[in-house]
Order: C-alpha cells, then structure tokens, then sequence
C-alpha cells in the first residue's frame, strides 16, 4: 500500500472511476467539508449499535 502509485502521484480522477468506482461514489463523505458530519454519523452508529448490545435504547 504504501509504495502504490497514490504516494507518488494522484490518481487520475477517470481512472478512479473506471477502477475503483466505490471509492469514488464514497469520496464526497471524506471531504472536508463533511469530514465533521460523516464522523459523528460513524460515531451515533457505533454507539447505537454499542448500547444495543448491551441492551440500552441508542443515543
């Protein structure tokens, strides 16, 4: 991973999606102007699924 071609150069953004499609349909949530929003949305699942777990309602 660490020698791939992303450490060197960007990857051309049609070769991104052509290849890697997911990563491209994903990239708009890891911007940084929605870093804040996904990263509280990833920490409210964690933690629903956390309480549910342990059988407590979710936050």
């Amino acid at each position: 991973y660490s020698r791939g071609p992303s450490t060197v150069a960007p990857v051309p953004e049609a070769e991104m999606a052509r290849d890697y499609p997911a990563v491209t349909a994903a990239a708009p949530w890891f911007a940084p102007a929605a870093r804040e929003t996904t990263f509280l949305l990833g920490l409210d699942a964690f933690l629903d699924g956390w309480l549910g777990a342990r059988g407590q309602p979710g936050v």
